[in-house]
C-alpha cells in the first residue's frame, strides 16, 4: 500500500517525515468523515513539541502562543485514548487523542532508530471509531480495562493482577494503586512506561513498554530514568521511605 500522496498532505516544515507517514497511515483507515476531521486537524496544526528523542510528539493549533478554540474540527469522541496504532520495521508509533482533537504521537523507540529501517509499515490498527460520542461517565469499568489492555505492549505482573482484580485500585503506604482501568502511559528517553501506581510527591511504578518479564521500575519525580526493582511490589510499596530501599537499587 502505498501512503506517497496523502503522505504530501501532511508534508508541512514543522513534521518530519516518519511523523508524515504516520499520520498518513491512520488517516486513510479511518471513515470518509473521520478522515476529512483528521486531515483538518493536522493541516492547521501550527507548533510541535518533541520531547524524548522525538519518541514524544505533541501537536497543537495555537493563536497568539495560547491554544486556539477549534470545536468545529473536533470528533465527538471527546475522551482521552489511543486512537490507532502504526507498526514499522524497527518500531511501532501510537496515535492518542484528547477531548476530540489529535494531540501527540508516542514512538516506542527514538525515530532516528527506526528511521535506520525505512519507513516501511507493516500494520495498522485503529481502535476506535472516533465519530462516535462517547463520555468517561457512559463507559462502563469492564470496557475501559478492555480498552486499556488493547494499549499495554508488555506484561503486568501477577502481583499487580491479583492485588487489583477487577477494582478500582488499592492503597499501600500512601501509594496508590491503579485499577487496570486506569492505567497511563509516560514516554521517557530510557523507554515508555505503563504506569502501575504512584506516591503523590515522590514517584511511580511501573513497567517498561515491549518487555515480556513483568520487571517493575520506579521513577523517581527528580529523575527521567527507571530503576528496577528487584522485590515485590507490594513489599516495595510496604517498606519506601523516599530514600534507598530495599529493592530500589
Amino acid at each position: 500500500m502505498s501512503f506517497i500522496g496523502l503522505s504530501a498532505l501532511f508534508g508541512r516544515p514543522k513534521l518530519r517525515p516518519i511523523e508524515n507517514h504516520v499520520l498518513a497511515a491512520i488517516s486513510v483507515r479511518l471513515s470518509l468523515p473521520a478522515r476529512n476531521i483528521f486531515n483538518k486537524q493536522i493541516e492547521i496544526v501550527n507548533a510541535v513539541q518533541r520531547q524524548a528523542q522525538g519518541k514524544l510528539v505533541d501537536l497543537y493549533a495555537t493563536r497568539w502562543g495560547k491554544p486556539a478554540d477549534q470545536e468545529q474540527f473536533l470528533f465527538p469522541l471527546r475522551r482521552h485514548l489511543q486512537l490507532g496504532s502504526v507498526e514499522m520495521i524497527g518500531g511501532r508509533a501510537e496515535i492518542w487523542l484528547v477531548r476530540g482533537w489529535v494531540f501527540s504521537i508516542h514512538f516506542n523507540k527514538p525515530p532516528k532508530s527506526i528511521l535506520e529501517h525505512g519507513v516501511k509499515i507493516e500494520k495498522v490498527t485503529i481502535l476506535h471509531d472516533p465519530m462516535v460520542a462517547e463520555s468517561v461517565d457512559g463507559i462502563s469499568e469492564a470496557k475501559r480495562r478492555e480498552e486499556v489492555l488493547m494499549t499495554i505492549h508488555s506484561k503486568l505482573p501477577d502481583e499487580y493482577l491479583t492485588l487489583v482484580g477487577e477494582g478500582k485500585g488499592i492503597t499501600v503506604n500512601d501509594w496508590t494503586v491503579f485499577g487496570i482501568q486506569d492505567i497511563r502511559k509516560i514516554v521517557q528517553e530510557d523507554g515508555n512506561y505503563d504506569l502501575l501506581a504512584e506516591r503523590e510527591g515522590m514517584g511511580v511504578i511501573g513497567v517498561r513498554e515491549d518487555e515480556m518479564s513483568g520487571q517493575l521500575y520506579y521513577l523517581d519525580y527528580t529523575d527521567d530514568r527507571g530503576e528496577k526493582i528487584s522485590v515485590g511490589l507490594k513489599q516495595f510499596m510496604e517498606r519506601f521511605d523516599g530514600g534507598k530501599v530495599e529493592g530500589r537499587f
